[in-house]
């Protein structure tokens, strides 16, 4: 089809994207919506009345959806799209069949080849004579949209757009979807070999098959049954023993006691309870964020708490509830059941950006447990289901009001807490794992003082080069005799220069006060600051004398930039030790 929900949502994702309200992993929202309107608007709406265009793997789709058509809905439909009634140089843009068959010129891409497509050479401005968007349009296109469009065409432009006018949008079409429908009992199907029909569920299966003309696969033999049977409920095969066994019983209940046996395996909740888990999007360790420890701590609860709701036959609800709200149903202090709230928290923390969480939180719960996709109501009404922005920012409203423990529980980390004995070998070996924790990093940073202490000309001089000069290699720049320094004593440059730089007492102290204001300075300005601490020997403020000696030595060399300055801090240093 030529356009529908799916370039609405494309068109929105482009705003979103340029006005700044999609930033981060906010861009996973907008692959679901766009992934999920491609997969669904054809069920919703009815197929196109042309030729559909070629299925195309997931990966490639997404990438198509997430990023080449915001891109052409935004920057080239007005002027190439059926939408707007033009087609400058008979060129359009909005469709598989359009683009491929291009306009006055020629074909608008070939496929594989961005630097003989004509649709790259318009976008890299590669001529005066070709030149899209034009500069009264917006201009030229941002590097990374370039680029997109790039790898685009080199993957062979993939495009599941198909020809044609744009389909209506029809919302109370939408809401009579059989999703959206009450659950109801249907009726059996009439069949011929009533006889081959064992459970309810036989009767639908071989309804189909008779409409088409298919009779039933023959019985499986007992070993096949087994095999089968026992990799469904525990991922595993069974052992020879089990196959013998499960051949020599003849008994009408054969079939029946392996299922039973199946499930009361510890094994049957590890295999179904990783499908849940994939829901769940589950991990042990979080989205990448600078920091010593990226894992969360107690993840393995929430894992171990799956797989036991399925071996113990929780109910589901129950299993729902616990998941979205165990802190609001008055359980005990560390109730195993609490770790049942990682079906919220295991997820990515998007560099800590709260919006983001709470929009991944929504998802999770509604996709997971009610298979919509309300994120994409994040932006605009929802396209195809009966969700309104409000339904969203709604939810938003409530997840928002929570908050994640700074202190976590120590939930289910025994499996006997009521042990005294366990729990105390527990706590005891914790407590020394901590102190071990603590005097290495202690040792860590004595070892690393006593460097700079030692050689403070060097670790100014390291300093110089990381933080002012922005060297990426200092090791190459560094003599010999310093490498055993470099193992020790640079791995908190940046963060000393940091602090270094904030309002506070290194700003005020006599000793450093002139190099800090001088690095805090912008750039334009570091002269200027240094010239005046300099001539004024007070620093910024006019109540904090600058040290005599920094002052004497200062003025003697006077350092013409940041990076004299911070050299000349190190001679001072390595004189005075």
């Amino acid at each position: 089809m030529n356009r529908g929900p799916t370039e609405e949502v494309a068109r929105e994702a482009a705003k979103g994207a340029k006005s700044g309200r999609q930033g981060g992993n906010s861009k996973s929202a907008d692959r679901l919506c766009a992934f999920a309107c491609t997969a669904l608007v054809a069920w919703v709406f009815g197929a196109s009345a042309h030729a559909a265009a070629p299925a195309l793997p997931p990966d490639q789709l997404e990438f198509f959806e997430a990023k080449v058509r915001p891109i052409l809905v935004e920057s080239c439909y007005k002027c190439h799209s059926f939408e707007k009634g033009k087609a400058k140089g008979d060129l359009r843009l909005d469709t598989r069949d359009a683009l491929l068959k291009g306009g006055a010129t020629g074909p608008a891409i070939v496929a594989g080849n961005p630097d003989k497509s004509l649709l790259i050479e318009a976008v890299r401005y590669g001529t005066e004579d070709l030149q899209m968007p034009p500069k009264e349009e917006g201009g030229k296109l941002a590097a990374e949209q370039i680029a997109v469009l790039e790898e685009w065409v080199r993957l062979g432009a993939p495009d599941p757009r198909s020809g044609g006018k744009p389909h209506p949008l029809d919302m109370a079409a939408a809401r009579q979807h059989w999703s959206l429908q009450p659950v109801v009992k249907p009726a059996l199907p009439a069949v011929k070999r009533t006889a081959w029909v064992k459970t309810p569920v036989d009767a639908f299966v071989l309804a189909g098959l008779e409409a088409k003309g298919l009779a039933p696969a023959p019985a499986a033999d007992p070993r096949t049954l087994l095999r089968r049977v026992t990799y469904d409920l525990t991922g595993l095969p069974p052992t020879p023993e089990e196959a013998d066994a499960f051949v020599r019983d003849r008994s009408p209940g054969a079939y029946a006691k392996v299922v039973e046996r199946l499930l009361a395996s510890p094994r049957y909740g590890e295999r179904w309870g990783r499908f849940w888990l994939d829901i769940a999007r589950y991990a042990d360790t979080q989205d990448f964020f600078p920091q010593p420890d990226i894992r969360y701590p107690v993840a393995w609860t929430y894992r171990d708490y799956v797989v036991e709701a399925f071996n113990s036959g929780k109910p589901f609800d129950q299993f729902l509830r616990e998941q979205i709200a165990a802190d609001q149903m008055e359980l005990k202090e560390n109730d195993p059941s609490l770790a049942a709230l990682g079906f919220l928290t295991v997820g990515p923390r998007f560099l800590r950006r709260q919006a983001e969480i709470i929009n991944d939180r929504i998802d999770v719960v509604t996709r997971g447990v009610m298979s919509l996709t309300v994120v994409c109501a994040r932006c605009h009404d929802h396209k195809y289901d009966p969700i309104p922005t409000a339904d969203f920012y709604a939810l938003h409203g409530v997840f928002e009001s929570t908050e994640d423990l700074v202190a976590l529980p120590e939930i289910a980390l025994l499996k006997t807490p009521a042990d005294p004995t366990a729990r105390g070998q527990y706590d005891m070996q914790k407590t020394k794992a901590q102190k071990e924790l603590a005097d290495f990093s202690q040792g860590l940073k004595d070892k690393a003082v006593a460097a700079v202490l030692a050689q403070p000309d060097l670790y100014f001089e390291a300093l110089c080069q990381m933080e002012v000069k922005k060297t990426s290699d200092v090791n190459k720049l560094l003599s010999e005799k310093s490498k055993g320094f470099m193992e020790t004593a640079l791995t908190p440059l940046g963060k000393q220069w940091g602090i270094l730089k904030k309002p506070g007492k290194w700003r005020e102290d006599p000793v450093t006060g002139l190099l800090a204001h001088v690095a805090a300075a912008p750039a334009e300005s570091k002269a200027a600051v240094l010239a005046e601490i300099l001539q004024s020997g007070l620093l910024p403020g006019g109540k904090q004398e600058v040290n005599a000696a920094v002052l004497s030595a200062a003025r003697e060399e006077a350092p013409p930039d940041e990076e004299a300055l911070v050299r000349l801090y190190g001679r001072l240093l390595a004189k005075a030790k």
